[in-house]
């Protein structure tokens, strides 16, 4: 084995693997922005890839993993085999000792299991031998993935230099033959097909007039002499015309949003929605559900408008049939049509061009762009395919940078790319959530061709939203709350999010691309459905699940007879709003679960009442949140968790990552605290740190009866 690999380190190039797992586009900006960074080194080769395109790590001696968690600690769907891989009984003690290795996690700290995928696959490869060459970080979402990733950047370099001065001067040798994919490549390559609108840009060289940034108080800007930038990456993708049928001139943005041929490819076969790793049933193509009924629940007074879906998945196949309460439908939205017509204006391109994508030069274009036997429009093209709204990685704004013709906005958009930049870039783009359309708003002179753009645009991600109502695959419920992001901090137009502004523009009939996602960490078993006890907490459309759970229990007792004939165990609903008369948008699926028996107990919760509202209270609402249920009825929660029945209880927390979570567990453990050292049960009593209900709750965690589904 030594002998094999001493010749095997005699011939590997110099090669750094950059390896993500990213779910939403952050870890993999990140792992961009890196090995954009790295090219900058003489001598080594840098591959970027996704976990799961590496699952040969015998020829791996130099890694780097940006890496998030999903769900409830889950690794991201491109990092799930890499986990798995990780996870072999056959693997050998020192499989991978021939691999140093650093690693940033991505989480949310409001999440329960933070930086959990992160962690295990740190601690999988230490256990196969790999070493650590820079301690591994955690950035938390929760307070500002900048206050992490910037500093640990910051010391990945001087480890990287000093690894590569160690390979050099141990005779690593590099494989001059191997050209690196991320390499600086001539703008004259692009090819006869491609677009090229910077032919006719001058080069304004005037220092007059202030530039995006000019005001970010405390920012010293370096000069060029000083920037640290990353290479230009490769010009290879062409946009090359496609014969077009006699319908096609007729194309607009609105059409290509309802060309359904297009979107699924042929007879529905994926397109631009193939079901990723994570849905149900496996393989498949994504289903083009009816939309039923489009509800609005809320009065014009609410300050945040709830809907209802109503979706027809019946023809989908089994994966339909095998939803479960807890479980999502993934639904595939669309850019907003007015940010995409914008954008095409200001690119200067024709949405209703109908085009083939082709790569030369050896490369590929990533998987979520159409492949080249595949005819389609622009417009099609950033609707459907492309995030157009996701803050430009460094990479993009590199590309921008090569197009800006005013000498001044081309050096801020480099330094906006620059290693020396992390605070700037944080405060003037990834805080607010600058889109890659205001960049151009505040870069006029910038003009660069979309062909260029599009290979470092990141996937538009599917919405999970979970099901409200259990065994109905011909009308499936769903809730959402609006999104609304105003016109502030550097955002030149005000926006709805992406998939609710999507949703509230359809109409009843349209057809949205959707696939089902199991949700492991918040299913529950049969028995524990039937016969609980249940604490279930729902703040806001965090009770559409709970719904879920307690509409199979009333399916149940219908099943088997008269309800009130039949025995289930008890369960409780805490459920809060605003007001009744703004937004109590679950009044009537409470309403039948209840009378039906599934519930037995529902404790309501408005946060914005009027004082001349409280006398009209039932004895089952307050004026307050969930928390303030939780304490009034404390007794009754220890009765739940600490009682006769406290090895089956179950508490399910869903809605709001943003605070409620953790709320919600301080307050049960305060419930908790005054009757839990009465009990006689050593497995509820202190061990290590923290208090006796907190380890108690812990341990219901690890049993699987302690379960969250929140969201930030």
């Amino acid at each position: 084995r030594k002998r094999n690999y001493r010749i095997l380190k005699q011939v590997m190039p110099a090669t750094w693997h950059i390896l993500y797992g990213s779910q939403t586009g952050q870890a993999q900006a990140i792992a961009e922005d890196i090995a954009s960074e790295l090219q900058t080194r003489p001598k080594i080769r840098v591959e970027l890839r996704t976990c799961n395109e590496q699952l040969d790590l015998a020829t791996v001696r130099r890694l780097i993993i940006v890496c998030s968690s999903t769900g409830d600690g889950d690794a991201p769907d491109n990092a799930a085999k890499f986990v798995r891989l990780l996870s072999r009984s056959d693997l050998p003690a020192d499989a991978y000792s021939h691999i140093r290795f650093s690693l940033l996690g991505l989480g949310d700290t409001n999440y329960t299991s933070f930086g959990k995928c992160p962690q295990t696959i740190e601690t999988k490869l230490k256990s196969l031998g790999a070493e650590l060459f820079l301690p591994t970080a955690l950035a938390d979402d929760a307070v500002g993935l900048e206050l992490t990733v910037g500093p640990f950047l910051e010391r990945l370099w001087p480890a990287v230099d000093a690894l590569i001065a160690a390979d050099a001067a141990s005779d690593v040798k590099d494989d001059a033959k191997i050209v690196d994919n991320m390499a600086g490549i001539s703008l004259t390559g692009a090819g006869s097909g491609a677009l090229d609108i910077n032919a006719d840009i001058g080069c304004d060289n005037s220092d007059d007039g202030p530039v995006f940034g000019d005001d970010l108080e405390g920012v010293a800007w370096p000069d060029e002499a000083s920037l640290a930038v990353p290479p230009l990456p490769a010009r290879y993708l062409s946009l090359v015309d496609h014969p077009a049928d006699d319908g096609a001139a007729s194309v607009t943005v609105d059409a290509a949003d309802a060309a359904d041929s297009e979107l699924c490819g042929d007879g529905g076969a994926g397109g631009a929605f193939g079901r990723p790793p994570g849905a149900i049933g496996g393989g498949g193509a994504t289903y083009l559900a009816p939309l039923l009924a489009l509800d609005e629940l809320s009065s014009s007074a609410a300050p945040k408008r709830i809907w209802r879906v109503s979706l027809d998945v019946s023809g989908a196949g089994a994966w339909a049939h095998s939803l479960a309460p807890g479980d999502a439908i993934s639904l595939c939205p669309a850019n907003c049509p007015q940010e995409v017509d914008d954008l095409l204006h200001r690119l200067g391109v024709d949405g209703r061009r109908v085009v083939r994508l082709v790569c030369s030069g050896g490369k590929k274009a990533p998987d979520h762009l159409p492949p080249a036997d595949r005819p389609v429009t622009l417009a099609s093209l950033l609707l459907r395919y492309v995030d157009i709204r996701q803050p430009p990685s460094n990479l993009l704004r590199r590309v921008l940078a090569e197009y800006a013709g005013n000498r001044r906005e081309r050096l801020r958009l480099r330094q906006l790319c620059a290693r020396q930049t992390s605070e700037a870039k944080t405060r003037l783009l990834l805080g607010p959530r600058l889109s890659l359309l205001d960049l151009l708003r505040h870069f006029p002179s910038c003009r660069p061709p979309l062909d260029h753009l599009l290979p470092y645009l990141p996937r538009l991600q599917a919405r999970p939203y979970s099901l409200a109502n259990y065994g109905s695959p011909s009308s499936v419920k769903l809730y959402f709350s609006e999104v609304y992001i105003p016109a502030e901090s550097g955002r030149t137009a005000s926006r709805e999010g992406v998939a609710t502004g999507w949703l509230r523009r359809l109409s009843p009939g349209a057809r949205i691309p959707v696939y089902g996602r199991e949700n492991r960490n918040f299913r529950l078993t049969e028995s524990q459905m039937t016969d609980g006890p249940l604490l279930l907490i729902g703040p806001g459309t965090g009770c559409a699940p709970l719904c879920a759970f307690l509409d199979w229990r009333r399916q149940r007792l219908l099943e088997n007879g008269d309800a009130k004939e039949q025995q289930l165990g008890e369960a409780w609903l805490l459920h809060g709003c605003r007001r009744p008369d703004w937004d109590f948008a679950f009044r009537e699926p409470i309403e039948v679960l209840k009378d039906s028996g599934a519930v037995q107990q529902v404790r309501l919760a408005f946060s914005r009442l009027d004082e001349s509202q409280i006398p009209k209270l039932a004895s089952n609402q307050c004026r307050g949140y969930v928390t303030n249920w939780i304490a009034t009825e404390a007794a009754e929660i220890r009765r739940l968790l600490l009682g006769e029945h406290k090895s089956t209880c179950c508490v399910l927390v869903c809605g709001d990552a943003t605070g409620m979570a953790k709320d919600v567990l301080a307050a049960l453990e305060a419930a908790l605290t005054p009757g839990i050292d009465k009990v006689d049960d050593s497995s509820t009593k202190k061990s290590g740190g923290g208090s006796a209900a907190a380890h108690l709750l812990a341990r219901m965690r690890i049993e699987g009866r302690y379960k969250e589904d929140v969201w930030s």
